[in-house]
């Protein structure tokens, strides 16, 4: 998963070009200003696979466990990439499909929850009542 860190300018000015130093020296990026910490996960795809073996699924593959090169090879003959669905699977799942046409059906599926999450509205009724 990556992080972009995001923090806000202090006081002492040396403090500020420190933390910058210690982030450049890890490697993480970082962003100037007031801005949302952005948290973002990032699927590993094709070589970026670290297990040995994986589960691999898709159209016209036969399900089965296979060595993750031999996977990786099988996806690129279909000029398609091999995917990883869930890590925490043993062995993990991963799919032959386009990685780009992956993100796509992602963004739409959070955006979809996001948009649902939204119309939630709780209505609020008072009832007086007069006695004479």
């Amino acid at each position: 998963m990556a992080t972009i860190c995001v923090f806000k300018l202090k006081p002492n000015r040396w403090q500020y070009f420190q933390e910058i130093a210690d982030l450049q020296a890890e490697g993480r990026p970082y962003v100037r200003g007031f801005r949302r910490v952005v948290e973002e996960t990032v699927t590993a795809f094709n070589e970026r696979i670290t297990a040995a073996r994986v589960r691999v699924v898709g159209e016209n593959i036969k399900v089965d466990v296979y060595p993750t090169a031999v996977a990786i090879k099988m996806a690129q003959e279909q000029g398609l990439d091999l995917v990883e669905i869930s890590p925490n699977a043993d062995p993990p799942v991963c799919k032959v499909i386009d990685y780009s046409k992956f993100k796509y059906e992602q963004k739409k599926k959070q955006k979809e929850i996001k948009a649902n999450a939204q119309k939630t509205v709780v209505k609020e009724n008072q009832i007086w009542a007069q006695y004479r």
